[in-house]
């Protein structure tokens, strides 16, 4: 017999695995063929379900149990403060993600995140946790115990903050969510974001829920840092970079030349 709080971590991780199953044979049965039509298709498939499923299961269920007994406040706090702490939850997650992405693509730390940028071309839900366990412990992991410890969260309002990235990382990494997500305010990261990041590697590093990538850029223009935008674009918070490009990847020969350069 497990744990009681391993044996939750257990059950919380399958959930994650459920969900990318529904959406992986559901809304991307098109992109699952697609990509089973490319040469290491099939293989790339499984290995990418594989690791997503070890990561949350696994990895995902020891880091519930670390969390719940030593990060999270005994509760049960007010609902004012249970949204509060979800809230400061996911800043503290999508800032650290966002600089230890950054880190990934540095040519000293590519290395845990070359796996993950296999998926260049044809982008599925089962390649939002399909990162080596190193990246999963460094970047996923680690945000979620200093979120919830900085946080302030109470048992509900740490699983709630991380239902909520679990399920946006799946939504990023879901072609057929693509048209729909991109009326989302700009302040959020749509999957034309997220997947023009998988083609270029050298942009958009924003992810799960905020795009720092635009926060960023709108707080340089505010303080005069970026001269080249004009009032107009600022107003209006121009798409990132290859947003509108109907292609999920780009070829394999441009990933490998983009690569080389890492």
């Amino acid at each position: 017999m497990l744990p009681p709080l391993l044996a939750e971590g257990v059950a919380f991780g399958s959930l994650n695995v459920i969900g990318m199953l529904l959406l992986e044979f559901g809304l991307s049965m098109e992109d699952v063929q697609q990509l089973h039509k490319r040469e290491g298709g099939k293989k790339l498939h499984l290995a990418g379900m594989a690791s997503t499923t070890f990561n949350s299961v696994v990895l995902g269920s020891v880091t519930y149990a670390v969390i719940i007994k030593y990060c999270c406040v005994q509760g049960p706090l007010t609902l004012i403060e249970q949204i509060t702490s979800v809230f400061v939850f996911l800043v503290i997650e999508n800032a650290w993600y966002y600089f230890a992405h950054m880190a990934m693509h540095t040519p000293k730390l590519y290395w845990m995140h070359r796996f993950h940028h296999k998926f260049n071309v044809v982008v599925l839900p089962s390649s939002a946790s399909a990162v080596s366990i190193p990246e999963f412990l460094l970047s996923y992991m680690a945000p979620f115990l200093l979120g919830s410890y900085l946080g302030g969260t109470d048992k509900s309002s740490a699983i709630v903050a991380a239902m909520i990235v679990m399920a946006a990382n799946f939504f990023i990494h879901t072609p057929a969510l693509e048209e729909a997500m991109s009326r989302l305010p700009w302040i959020f990261v749509r999957p034309s974001d997220h997947f023009a990041h998988h083609r270029l590697l050298t942009c958009n590093y924003g992810a799960p829920v905020f795009s720092i990538d635009r926060i960023l850029n709108v707080m340089k223009e505010f303080l005069g840092l970026c001269s080249s935008a004009s009032a107009e674009e600022t107003e209006s918070i121009p798409s990132l970079d290859g947003e509108d490009s109907d292609e999920y990847g780009e070829s394999d020969e441009d990933a490998v030349e983009v690569k080389k350069k890492l």
